[in-house]
C-alpha cells in the first residue's frame, strides 16, 4: 500500500510505499531521510490526529492512499548557525558602515546608529 505525504510548508505532495505494520518512528526515518531534516522536527498528522511513535500505521487507521500531513516543528538549525547578519541602520541614517556583522552585536543597534528620538511633548520640526 502507499501513503500520500503532504507536506504543509509546500505542498508538494508524494507517494510512499508502507505496510500496515509499519512503525510510526519508522515512516518518520523515511520521511526525515528524504525531506533532509531531523526526525524530531516532523509531527505527522492524519485524520486530525498525530501519528506517534511506539505505534503502527494500522494502529491510526491507516489505509491505501491516505493523506499524511507533514508539519515541520522548531527552528531550522541554520537559523543559528553562525550566519552572517546585515546591519543597514548606519546606511538608512545616512551613515558609512561596513554592513556586514556577525554575533550578538548585530542583533541590537546602538543608540548612535538608531537615529534621534523624540522627546514626550514635543513635535518633529517644531
Amino acid at each position: 500500500m502507499q501513503v500520500i505525504i503532504s507536506p504543509v510548508a509546500s505542498g508538494d505532495n508524494y507517494l510512499l510505499p508502507v505496510s500496515p505494520d509499519m512503525a510510526v518512528a519508522e515512516l518518520r526515518r523515511i520521511i526525515s531521510e528524504r525531506e533532509h531534516v531531523e526526525s524530531n522536527r516532523i509531527k505527522l498528522v492524519a485524520e486530525g490526529m498525530e501519528l506517534e511513535d511506539g505505534a503502527t500505521l494500522a494502529d491510526f487507521y491507516i489505509a491505501n492512499l491516505s493523506t499524511v500531513r507533514l508539519i515541520l516543528t522548531g527552528p531550522a538549525p541554520a537559523a543559528s548557525a553562525g550566519l552572517t547578519t546585515v546591519d543597514l541602520t548606519a546606511h538608512a541614517a545616512g551613515g558609512k558602515a561596513s554592513g556586514v556583522s556577525s554575533g550578538a552585536e548585530a542583533a541590537a543597534p546602538s543608540a548612535a546608529s538608531a537615529g534621534p528620538s523624540a522627546t514626550p511633548g514635543s513635535r518633529p520640526g517644531g
